[in-house]
C-alpha cells in the first residue's frame, strides 16, 4: 500500500507531455497529493497565483509561455522563495542549470535520465518529508529472495525486445531500462512497418502500444498471431487505455499481457518482459 506522506499537499504540474503529467500526477495523488497539471506556462503561472501551492514541477520547453518565462515572472513577484519549484527538462546543459537556479528553482531533473518514481523522490527530499520510496520495508529473507532472483537473471540470456511505440519520451525511457538491462532492443515510432522489423530482428518479445499512426495496435496483433512464422512470439501489450473491453479484446487476440502505463514501474515491467520471453 503506496504511503500518504503527501495528504494535504498541492502540486502542481506545468508539463506539455500529457503521458509524463498523468503518470506522475497518478503517483502523487496516491500518495495524498492534490495533483493539478497544466500543459502550458501561462495556464500554469495563473494557477501557481493562485493556488500558492506547496511544490510546482515545472517543464522548460512549453508552448505559450515557456518555463523560463514563468521562472522570470514569478521571481520578479517573489513567489520563488515561498514556493519551492522543481524543473523538469530535456537538457541537462550547466548554463541551462545556471540559468534557472539564478530564478530561484531548488532541484532539477533531466527528463531522459529519471522515472516517475525518481520524481515522487525528489518531491520527497524538496518537502523535506522522509524518504518513502515504497510503501513497505522487506524482511531480510525477502532481501535475499530479491538478490537470488536477480542472479539468476543475470546469469540467463536475455532476450531481444521489439518496442511499437509513438512516445518519444517513454521510448526514451524504454530504451534507457532496457539498455541498463543489457536487452537488446529495437524500436518503432508507428504500426506500418512492425511484421518486417520483426522479420528482421526477430524479437523474442514484442511491446505493444494500441493507438498508433498507420495502423493500430489491435491490427497488428492480429496480423502477428495469424502469422504461422510469427505468432509464437509473446506480446506485451503497454498502453494508456486501461478499459475492460480494450483488455479483453487483447487477450481474446492473444496477447500474453496487458499493462496500463501511467500504473506500471518501468524497472518492474523490464523484469517482466524478461519473464514473459523465457516462459515461451
Amino acid at each position: 500500500m503506496a504511503d500518504r506522506l503527501l495528504e494535504g499537499k498541492t502540486i502542481l504540474i506545468v508539463e506539455d507531455n500529457t503521458f509524463l503529467s498523468n503518470v506522475i500526477s497518478q503517483k502523487l495523488s496516491l500518495r495524498g497529493a492534490r495533483a493539478l497539471t497544466y500543459t502550458n506556462g501561462l495556464e500554469g503561472l495563473a494557477a501557481i497565483r493562485v493556488e500558492k501551492p506547496d511544490l510546482v514541477l515545472l517543464d522548460i520547453l512549453m508552448p505559450i509561455m515557456n518555463g523560463y518565462e514563468v521562472l522570470q515572472v514569478l521571481n520578479n513577484e517573489g513567489l520563488t522563495a515561498d514556493i519551492p519549484i522543481i524543473v523538469i527538462s530535456n537538457s541537462g546543459q550547466p548554463v541551462e542549470i545556471e540559468r534557472i537556479k539564478a530564478l530561484g528553482v531548488r532541484e532539477y531533473l533531466i527528463k531522459a535520465d529519471f522515472e516517475p518514481d525518481d520524481v515522487l523522490q525528489k518531491v520527497y527530499e524538496t518537502l523535506g518529508l522522509k524518504e518513502a520510496s515504497s510503501g513497505y520495508e522487506m524482511s531480510p529473507e525477502s532481501n535475499a529472495s530479491v538478490a537470488q532472483s536477480t542472479a539468476e537473471a543475470e546469469s540467463s540470456a536475455l532476450p531481444r525486445v521489439l518496442v511499437v511505440e509513438d512516445d518519444p519520451l517513454l521510448r526514451n525511457l524504454l530504451a534507457m531500462k532496457l539498455s541498463n538491462s543489457n536487452c537488446p532492443a529495437m524500436f518503432s515510432n508507428d504500426g506500418l512497418h512492425v511484421m518486417e522489423l520483426v522479420a528482421s530482428f526477430n524479437p523474442e518479445v514484442i511491446v505493444l502500444d494500441l493507438r498508433l499512426p498507420g495502423k493500430d495496435g489491435f491490427e497488428i496483433l492480429k496480423d502477428l498471431k495469424s502469422n504461422d512464422e510469427f505468432k509464437h512470439i509473446p506480446v506485451v501489450i503497454f498502453s494508456n487505455n486501461s478499459s475492460e473491453e480494450d483488455q479483453k479484446r487483447t487477450t481474446d487476440l492473444g496477447a500474453a499481457a496487458f499493462f496500463v502505463k501511467a500504473m506500471t514501474d518501468l524497472t518492474e515491467f523490464i523484469q517482466e518482459l524478461v519473464k514473459i520471453a523465457q516462459k515461451k
